[in-house]
């Protein structure tokens, strides 16, 4: 779906965005990256998307999160994002997402869940490739094994995520690409 997702004006991703030898499949494009400080601790550094044109938006969930964006500021971590494109989500927006949208008991929403209210709240339309979670297929498009999906007990709430993601493209709110998810 490569071609389709690089045809639409903005272009988030999250975590282990791999596009380089995945094109066809995932695009080229990104124009935000939603990311918190393990995001990209098993990607290579010369993978991690940095980019003069993306738009960094960095989800805090512990008080040491905020050291990390204190080493993105003085350039002194790995990740050589430019920190004048950097966004914090504030906490009131994570409680809102947590409490309204997602109603979990889980610690916090996935960063795909998190990348997906951001999109949802500032564009006019969304369209979701690589949402959900099944057995069927290996947990990342890249793997080049089969990795099964493991969910992490109280850390996420998958099912009602992908629950939100249906009930949501029912309502014509967002179009969701899903392969055989359900």
């Amino acid at each position: 779906m490569g071609k389709e997702i690089d045809k639409h004006d903005f272009i988030f991703r999250v975590n282990q965005a791999y596009t380089r030898g995945y094109e066809n499949d995932v695009g080229s494009r990104t124009t935000h990256y939603v990311f918190f400080d393990r995001s990209l601790t098993s990607m290579k550094p010369d993978h991690y998307p940095v980019e003069q044109n993306i738009t960094y938006i960095f989800v805090p969930c512990r008080e040491a999160d905020y050291s990390y964006l204190r080493t993105i500021g003085n350039g002194t971590n790995v990740f050589k994002a430019p920190p004048e494109n950097v966004r914090v989500i504030h906490p009131d927006f994570m409680r809102y997402v947590h409490f309204v949208w997602m109603r979990v008991h889980a610690f916090r929403p996935t960063t795909g869940g998190i990348m997906t209210m951001v999109a949802l709240h500032a564009c006019d339309k969304l369209s979701l490739y690589g949402m959900g979670y099944t057995y069927k297929y290996s947990n990342h498009y890249f793997d080049t094994t089969y990795q099964p999906f493991l969910s992490v007990l109280m850390t996420h709430d998958h099912k009602r995520e992908i629950k939100l993601w249906d009930t949501l493209d029912k309502e014509d709110i967002v179009y969701w690409y899903r392969r055989d998810v359900f």
